[in-house]
């Protein structure tokens, strides 16, 4: 358990966390966020991380820097065409391992320092990713990776695993299987804490839930299981309480996080112990919600709520949205074989030769071929397309 006392790192012995993110073809979706531009994802995590390692910096500066060790695994690599980008076709790979170094934690407050490089590396990488969703796997590969870590060096007595993803699992025949792993890993003192991403809002904002609620699909499910449950008394209580967060009887290390500023405020957790370490904060009452109230969700946050409309009303738009995805589906489809028959003659044409460098999902790629830049960016709508078409059937 991750008690306050278990959680005074220091340089000899600092605080471990891991992160496991989900790099597939869903998170290229948009989150919402308080500024104008339109971040998906993956960047919205990514901004998350920079703001939490600034953080880091800015709380070391009062003690001894290195005390919180990070590292990240991404799981959901290997397009159709990363070869094509030099990946090397390991689903689940370290994010920020940077060509030709070790294999090795990087202190947070360090990783605030080189920002940009390591920024720059993760953007890099992007071409190989949205790929499956091999979730298995990379809780498998990040367990190892602890074990690794823990062996060869000191760490305080609890770690912390912060999983971001939208839990639809494509390396599984029971989501049971990605529920015991988290298990495995609770039961060697490693904290779970599971961000959970999605297009519709299913939970109250700021709200650590008991236990799982009706509505939820299964996705959400299968994360609120992986979560641990928070520890009392604990630093990650504390930042609770101090940020006004609801807690329920028994809370999971679950959120919902459609806005970027909750995303980041959620993975600021992980700084916890720190501002434990360095100052006393200001406690507030802890709003615990009975069994009865967390299970009465009120209808303008739940889903049951946006589905009381009449049914004739309901026979009337949906025919109308059916349309318009057909007419949708189509013109992208033909489009898609447009660019990607342009790219196959212009390839088999012998040419044009010549750096080509193109943005996609906020994301920067880089070709050496004009044709082979075209069968990109076809594929990638296809694949796109038949995604968007499959979570339309499922809804």
């Amino acid at each position: 358990m991750a008690r306050s006392q278990e959680l005074a790192p220091t340089r000899e012995q600092p605080f471990l966390v891991g992160l496991l993110v989900d790099v597939s073809g869903s998170m290229t979706s948009s989150i919402q966020n308080r500024a104008t531009d339109t971040l998906n994802r993956l960047e919205s995590f990514e901004r998350s991380l920079g703001q939490v390692a600034a953080t880091a910096k800015e709380l070391s500066k009062r003690g001894d820097r290195g005390l919180i060790q990070v590292f990240a695994y991404g799981f959901g690599f290997g397009n159709v065409l990363s070869s094509l980008f030099g990946g090397s076709g390991a689903k689940v790979q370290d994010m920020l391992r940077r060509p030709d170094e070790p294999e090795a934690p990087i202190a947070l407050d360090l990783l605030a320092d080189r920002w940009d490089l390591y920024q720059a590396h993760v953007r890099n990488l992007a071409p190989t990713m949205f790929g499956d969703t091999p979730m298995k796997q990379g809780f498998q590969e990040i367990g190892e990776r602890f074990a690794r870590e823990r062996q060869g060096r000191r760490y305080v007595e609890s770690s912390v695993l912060f999983v971001l993803s939208d839990g639809e699992p494509t390396d599984v025949s029971s989501p049971e299987e990605i529920v015991q792993l988290a298990r495995n890993l609770k039961a060697k003192n490693i904290e779970v804490i599971s961000c959970y991403v999605t297009d519709a809002n299913i939970t109250e904002p700021r709200r650590l839930y008991g236990k799982v609620q009706p509505a939820w699909p299964k996705g959400a499910q299968l994360m609120f299981e992986c979560a641990s449950i928070l520890p009392r008394p604990s630093a990650f209580e504390s930042y609770m309480v101090e940020h006004r967060w609801t807690l329920d009887q028994d809370s999971r290390l679950f959120s919902q996080v459609n806005q970027s500023e909750i995303l980041a405020e959620f993975l600021s957790v992980i700084t916890s112990p720190l501002e434990l370490r360095t100052e006393t904060k200001p406690q507030w009452p802890t709003s615990v919600v009975p069994d009865a109230v967390a299970v009465d969700v009120k209808p303008s946050s739940d889903l049951s709520g946006r589905y009381k409309a009449g049914s004739a009303e309901r026979s009337e738009v949906m025919p109308q949205k059916l349309r318009l995805l057909t007419l949708i589906t189509h013109w992208t489809f033909a489009t898609a074989i447009l660019i990607g028959l342009i790219g196959i003659v212009l390839i088999l044409a012998g040419g044009p030769e010549g750096a080509t460098v193109f943005k996609l999902f906020g994301q920067e790629f880089r070709s050496v071929n004009v044709g082979i830049a075209a069968i990109f960016i076809a594929a990638v709508m296809v694949i796109l397309n038949i995604r968007r078409l499959l979570k339309s059937v499922d809804r």
